[in-house]
């Protein structure tokens, strides 16, 4: 009898403590991945106030906004407690912008995708690239060499004016210590020869036909 009573108790506190459950990830809606930005009201010649919008998510307390500046990385953050909010910024440059979901019962956080939208300034006859989004490997990925020690590593481009003439893949073994490794690639993937059991840093410069470029961020991974 004793027994049952203390299983009882201890169902009972079991179901009466509170579940602390993670944020999910928004959806992100405005502006628009790889596009001129359509939500944007012009101030002046050189700022305009962006619109941004994403979905609500579950177990969300807020939302923190952050958009960077692709010419010199700087990032502007905003908290909303909504799903839409506004932010001035300068024209004619290249952003990216991701939403990160925030509770209020836990530290853990949840991180949308990353998009990436050109702001309309005075009138212009060539855009630069967008930064290329890196694919294989995915950030931090354990991956498998194949027979021959190679790996195809894969990524996009994309520019508004649609010159995208070539990259350059730059490849180390630490952040300070990525170098130059293959350049004038016209493809969007390159099959490299690897050392396993080994930690490599990646990143891609995008050029065009008129001599822009931009470069994408750097990504790790690990050869086994």
């Amino acid at each position: 009898m004793k027994k049952f009573i203390l299983l009882i108790f201890f169902i009972l506190y079991g179901c009466s403590k509170d579940e602390i459950l993670d944020p999910d990830s928004v959806f992100l809606i405005s502006p628009s991945n790889l596009n001129q930005c359509s939500t944007s009201t012009i101030i002046d010649d050189k700022k305009s106030q962006v619109d941004f919008s994403w979905t609500e998510s579950l177990k969300t307390d807020k939302y923190e906004l952050i958009v960077e500046n692709q010419l010199n990385k700087l990032q502007t953050k905003k908290i909303s407690l909504n799903t839409r909010t506004s932010i001035v910024l300068d024209r004619g440059i290249n952003y990216s912008w991701w939403v990160i979901s925030k509770s209020n019962k836990t530290s853990i956080t949840a991180k949308s995708e990353i998009w990436q939208f050109y702001l309309e300034g005075l009138s212009i006859y060539e855009h630069i690239p967008f930064p290329t989004v890196l694919l294989d490997p995915k950030n931090d990925e354990d991956i498998d060499l194949n027979d021959e020690n190679k790996y195809l590593l894969k990524w996009n481009g994309n520019d508004l004016d649609d010159d995208i003439d070539y990259y350059n893949l730059f490849l180390g073994t630490s952040v300070n210590d990525i170098e130059l490794l293959e350049s004038n690639i016209k493809d969007e993937e390159i099959e490299l020869e690897l050392l396993r059991q080994k930690k490599y840093y990646w990143k891609i410069a995008t050029f065009d036909s008129n001599g822009n470029s931009s470069i994408s961020q750097i990504y790790n991974f690990n050869t086994k």
